[in-house]
């Protein structure tokens, strides 16, 4: 026999096939499958779920334009986005598993700490959009310049807000009490029974009485300017800790002393980031530092820093507010108050230039929220 002439058709082994030719025989061609992409060998699959989600089908499919492109993965994120926030709403409403002694620990493993606070997984979604994770990440990557994995992990970081939130307030309360409460201390007319605002965790020691320890004399202002920008455990308790304190100086170093509050409170607490990440649904720390570099640029570090930064000129507004009211009464408290407000004896009047009224006037919505959060 010649070339092109098939020895299949040959033989009574192939009794009933003999007629066909070769290509149609041999296992049946696999059918469509989610996870082949656009070159593999499978058929195109019809009605795949993030095809429809995302509108990439027809002429969308086949254009290359970026504009229309981003369109329908912006549409293909939105959904992402609905599902991860719609599962980490119910993550948060659980409790997880608490380390004791009578109870076996990690016997079932949909109580792990991981697997009941991580959520959904980047192969979890790819199921429900019938779509491979490299076929999605390329999709990202495209548009959005992210990979898959990283896109979860900045939904993820959206939960952290309201725990430094939460741990600086817990913070700025044990170190001033409430928003204009310290307006009080710093006209020195507060009661010498009363205990401290700020104790510290080293014993039980007072800022007071460990400088009296230590000598008697608190450190010269100076010398403190230059760790203003520190996270630092010194606090001051009284009037005269105030003096030579220009105003443009005071919030760094109440933001200071903020930080240095939140890192004895947690110290106090046996915090390890580590394990409140898993909180947040974070395999690693790693992870979590890439996220929030990701999504805002900023290290832990940094965005602890600002949201104190954004505290502290709220009390010292709510303090600005609380010296005004102070400053109208009459006696030594309003003398006192006069003088610390605005460097006077006269009663203030209107127009008001404090810090307070400033803010009323250019950030009012501002005040509303930050008075929602810390009254």
């Amino acid at each position: 026999m010649g070339f092109g002439v098939s020895f299949q058709n040959v033989g009574i082994n192939r009794v009933g096939e003999y007629l066909n030719p070769c290509r149609t025989k041999g296992n049946p061609t696999p059918g469509p499958s989610p996870f082949h992409g656009e070159g593999g060998t499978a058929a195109q699959k019809v009605n795949e779920p993030w095809r429809r989600i995302s509108d990439l089908v027809g002429a969308n499919a086949e254009t290359r334009d970026p504009k229309v492109r981003r369109r329908c993965v912006r549409k293909l994120v939105a959904w992402i986005d609905r599902k991860v926030s719609a599962e980490r709403l119910q993550i948060e409403n659980c409790k997880s598993q608490i380390a004791n002694l009578t109870e076996a620990w990690g016997e079932d493993v949909s109580k792990w700490r991981r697997v009941s606070l991580g959520g959904i997984s980047v192969e979890g979604i790819c199921f429900r959009l019938g779509i491979s994770r490299g076929r999605l990440t390329s999709l990202l990557k495209e548009t959005h310049g992210v990979s898959a994995g990283e896109l979860l992990d900045g939904f993820k970081i959206r939960g952290l807000r309201k725990f430094l939130i939460a741990h600086l307030r817990d913070a700025a309360s044990r170190l001033w009490g409430r928003p204009g409460d310290f307006a009080v201390r710093r006209c020195g007319m507060d009661q010498t029974n009363d205990p401290p605002l700020s104790p510290l965790m080293k014993g039980g020691k007072t800022a007071a009485a460990l400088r009296a320890m230590a000598g008697g004399t608190a450190a010269p202002y100076k010398r403190r300017a230059l760790t203003m920008m520190k996270r630092s455990r010194y606090f001051r308790t009284s009037a005269s800790e105030f003096l030579g304190t220009e105003a443009w100086e005071e919030e760094g170093i109440r933001v200071s002393e903020l930080l240095g509050g939140l890192d004895a409170l947690r110290q106090e607490n046996d915090f390890k980031l580590a394990a409140f990440l898993t909180l947040l649904g974070f395999e690693t720390v790693a992870k979590f530092r890439a996220a929030c570099l990701c999504v805002m640029g900023r290290t832990l570090e940094q965005l602890e820093r600002i949201l104190a930064g954004e505290i502290v000129r709220y009390y010292l507004a709510a303090e600005d507010l609380a010296l005004r009211g102070l400053a109208m009464r009459e006696g030594a408290m309003g003398i006192r108050a006069r003088e610390v407000y605005w460097g006077s004896e006269d009663v203030p009047t209107e127009p008001f230039l404090d810090r307070w009224s400033a803010a009323e006037f250019a950030k009012p919505e501002w005040i509303a929220k930050m008075r929602e959060q810390f009254g």
